[in-house]
């Protein structure tokens, strides 16, 4: 299922950007870039804007702030992770195999490097300013995400009880981050190759075997 659609993706040619929408993308480049090597309190504008290849006044027209900047960047790892992921499955495959597939694709975003060490940044500012982080969870709160989305799809078809969709989202989010998240962001290490696969169909067991239905 995942092979077929990066294939269709690989087929459909990329949007073409305008020069802003480009010089938008290259200042998110630099900017994530500059942000992991330096930190948020180490990073300024004008670094941004040097390896941007863009000039200071640029950078401020696009984000008025260092801030702002940081954010988006955190939203559009949301995006990709809980948003974008649509979780579009063929109704005879199997639930299992569904949640599986789902699993496996969050346990590489969060095992990644680059999340691994944004997080770092935002535990770090989260620290010295409690509200460093609260725009962006209230947004991300005020969204459906992809697999609260696929959960009510699940109840509708049958397949799931009733269940309340916000705990259950958490339950399987925050059991792939406890393995494949916390584990890195102290610097230790996480399950791989056999003892990764037993922790996902594990998670999967205990979930489906509280909430799948008989039929």
């Amino acid at each position: 299922m995942q092979e077929a659609a990066k294939k269709q993706a690989e087929k459909t040619p990329a949007p073409t950007l305008t020069r802003s929408q480009q010089k938008n993308v290259d200042i998110l480049n630099a900017a994530e870039q500059v942000f992991i090597e330096k930190g948020f309190k180490g990073t300024s504008m004008d670094e941004i804007a040097r390896v941007a290849q863009v000039s200071k006044r640029t950078v401020y027209n696009h984000f008025e702030t260092k801030e702002a900047l940081f954010h988006q960047i955190l939203m559009s790892c949301c995006e990709e992770l809980f948003f974008s992921n649509d979780l579009d499955y063929p109704a005879d495959m199997p639930i299992e195999s569904q949640l599986y597939d789902f699993l496996q694709h969050e346990w590489d975003f969060f095992a990644s490097d680059r999340i691994t060490k944004l997080t770092r940044i935002v535990i770090g500012e989260y620290v010295e300013t409690p509200g460093f982080a609260n725009m962006l969870i209230n947004e991300f709160e005020e969204r459906e995400t992809s697999i609260y989305r696929w959960l009510r799809a699940q109840v509708d078809n049958g397949r799931l009880e009733k269940i309340n969709f916000e705990f259950a989202e958490r339950y399987l989010i925050e059991s792939i981050k406890a393995h494949a998240h916390y584990p890195r962001i102290y610097d230790q290490t996480t399950p791989e190759g056999d003892d990764r696969d037993y922790i996902v169909r594990e998670i999967i067991a205990l979930f489906l075997g509280r909430y799948a239905t008989s039929s």
